[in-house]
């Protein structure tokens, strides 16, 4: 009764017109793909992990300039590149403490030496964006510098500093790809002050502060090394102050100044003062030091104490004279007339059951005056070994003296009446260990114990080393050449 009636829209059929979207959208996503690989990839790309990798680091050294100089180098650079070819777009340079535009404008950027690149803009924030249109960095290392020509107008003060902020600062490409550069960013510079003039940097390069030495010939009494902290400074004079212990007379005594070898002044002393005037070109520099020696031609025998007074330059840039008047201890020194010069000798490095030589000591006297010795103290360590015995022999010879064994030491005393005489021609002192019980891994160290104390004993018997050239009773500290180098001898097998 119902058959007139059409079928419920529910249930009719639906048009297919997904199929038909489907196919658009494939074709339009196929055309796209194919679009994009005919695309050249632009310097904009990023580059791969298989790209150079362009290192960049900064030196952070502090410097202090003299107003006036020239030429002066703000921010240094290096990088270091594996590929030749690598071009530098651009570079984007913070700079702190330094904003008036008229001194901005004037920095040039330098890469080996060459000068390269415009400033495009200065812009209010204190940023330099220089423009170097696809300069090409050779491989390897190389350095780019930021430098100011000239710093005359700027005031006294005033205090700069120059940082690449972040990677993105650095434009690199290389092959049209965009690199980019490794370092630990951001790359700082050392802060740069200007200053009025230069100043002294001394430095005292005495190896010992305190020692002997012979009273007769040429001798070494002090190093020092001088720099200047902002400009080159020509050394005009240099002042040292002598002091004797025993108030001795000290005056006209004979100095000499050395520099790399050569004699640039000669003095003599004059009431606990020597002054050197130098009359010849002695530059203090502001990146390297400038070692001074001073020495005596002959030193009467006594105690002294040398110290560096003043010194006086003339600025390079400034032409001011500049003097630096702290007073620094340069050396203590103890002129002697004889004392003993002790060399190491060579001993045989093997150990065997029995007597063996474990030490040995050429002696000989710095002066025509023979040197008596009445003590000698040898420290050793005996591994896997046991000591039974020691003697002491002179040039292979036995030499009569009471010898004792005590806590790892070997005491060796002359009789009072028959000491150890040395001469200017000197003697081979030895060491003999009686040894036995070795295992395949036994070892005997021994040395010769110098005294190190610098408190008076109760007697002079305890010091290690006792020794004379006249009527006193001395020890062996402060000798020069001590202590000497240990021996090491070894059982095999």
């Amino acid at each position: 009764m119902f058959e007139h009636l059409g079928p419920l829209a529910y249930n009719r059929p639906k048009p297919k017109r997904w199929r038909h979207r489907f196919v658009v959208a494939f074709l339009f996503s196929l055309g796209i793909f194919f679009l994009a690989t005919m695309i050249v990839p632009g310097p904009s790309s990023l580059a791969s992990d298989t790209s150079p990798k362009v290192h960049w680091q900064s030196s952070t050294l502090e410097q202090r300039v003299s107003r006036g100089s020239t030429q002066v180098q703000l921010f240094q650079l290096t990088i270091d590149s594996p590929v030749s070819g690598a071009g530098l777009q651009k570079m984007k340079v913070y700079v702190n403490g330094l904003y008036d535009a008229q001194y901005l404008s004037q920095l040039k950027l330098f890469h080996q030496g060459v000068q390269l690149g415009t400033l495009l803009d200065l812009d209010e924030h204190g940023y330099l964006n220089f423009n170097l249109n696809d300069y090409k960095l050779p491989a390897g290392t190389s350095q780019f510098v930021i430098t100011l020509p000239e710093t005359k107008l700027l005031a006294t003060g005033t205090i700069m500093q120059f940082s690449v902020e972040n990677r993105t600062d650095l434009k690199l490409t290389y092959q049209n790809q965009r690199l980019v550069p490794t370092g630990k960013f951001p790359l700082l510079s050392g802060v740069t002050q200007i200053v009025d003039q230069g100043d002294w940097q001394v430095y005292n390069r005495t190896k010992q502060g305190n020692f002997i030495v012979p009273s007769r010939g040429r001798t070494l009494l002090g190093i020092m090394s001088l720099a200047s902290g902002a400009e080159l400074l020509d050394i005009k004079t240099i002042e040292f102050g002598l002091e004797q212990a025993k108030k001795q007379k000290n005056d006209n005594i004979e100095f000499v100044l050395i520099n790399d070898g050569n004699i640039v002044a000669t003095a003599t002393s004059t009431a606990g003062q020597i002054l050197f005037v130098i009359n010849k070109p002695l530059v203090a520099k502001i990146s390297s030091l400038l070692d001074i020696e001073l020495y005596a031609k002959d030193l009467p025998v006594g105690d002294y104490l040398f110290s560096l007074k003043n010194i006086t330059g003339k600025g390079y840039v400034s032409n001011n004279i500049i003097s630096w008047t702290e007073p620094l201890v340069l050396s203590r020194v103890h002129s002697l007339s004889d004392y003993p010069v002790f060399e190491s000798a060579v001993v045989d490095p093997s150990l065997r059951a029995g007597w063996n030589n474990v030490f040995s000591t050429k002696i000989k006297a710095s002066g025509k005056n023979k040197i008596n010795f009445y003590k000698f103290t040898w420290y050793y360590q005996a591994k896997n070994a046991t000591v039974r015995q020691a003697k002491v022999f002179v040039d292979s010879k036995y030499y009569p003296m009471d010898v004792i064994i005590k806590d790892n030491m070997v005491i060796a005393k002359a009789e009072w009446s028959n000491p150890l005489s040395i001469d200017v021609e000197g003697h081979l002192v030895q060491l003999m260990l009686d040894v036995d019980q070795l295992g395949p891994d036994s070892v005997i160290e021994a040395y010769l114990q110098p005294d190190i104390i610098t408190t008076d004993p109760d007697s002079i018997w305890e010091y290690n080393i006792v020794w004379s050239h006249d009527a006193n009773l001395k020890n062996s500290y402060l000798l020069p050449y001590l202590p000497l180098a240990p021996t090491v001898l070894t059982h095999i097998d």
